[in-house]
């Protein structure tokens, strides 16, 4: 019974230090990449990783990119493998890349097919009142 107490603090303990050490790692990325660390500077930067609207990482060469939620419209772009923190950018796939196209062909395909549906869903069918079927 005496040893719950204890364990429970101990718990709440470490997920607070876990949360103030993540806010911190946090605050230390956005603060170097406040300035508009985009893109394009990550392409002027490393232009080896960058190929034909391809992004791939500095540090371990993968090219597996994955996005994540800082803000409603900050998005932190970083390498699956290591999870280095490449870019920061604020739309989800930035233009001039493999995904933004991909996003695009995507968007205006899913336009066209819900102009069809409309299209269907207000044809009507001749209605022929004068000819009965006898």
């Amino acid at each position: 019974m005496f040893l719950i107490l204890p364990v429970a603090f101990f718990g709440l303990f470490l997920y607070v230090l876990t949360k103030v050490l993540k806010a911190a790692v946090r605050s230390q990325e956005v603060a170097r990449f406040g300035n508009g660390n985009g893109l394009a500077e990550y392409k002027d930067n490393h232009p080896d990783c960058c190929c034909e609207g391809t992004v791939a990482c500095y540090a371990c060469g993968g090219g597996d990119i994955w996005l994540e939620k800082v803000a409603d419209d900050c998005f932190n772009h970083r390498c699956r493998a290591c999870a280095t923190l490449l870019y920061q950018s604020n739309t989800r796939y930035p233009a001039g890349t493999r995904q933004s196209e991909q996003y695009r062909n995507l968007r205006e395909w899913m336009e066209g097919e819900r102009r069809k549906r409309q299209l269907q869903a207000h044809r009507t069918e001749p209605r022929h009142d004068d000819e009965r079927v006898h």
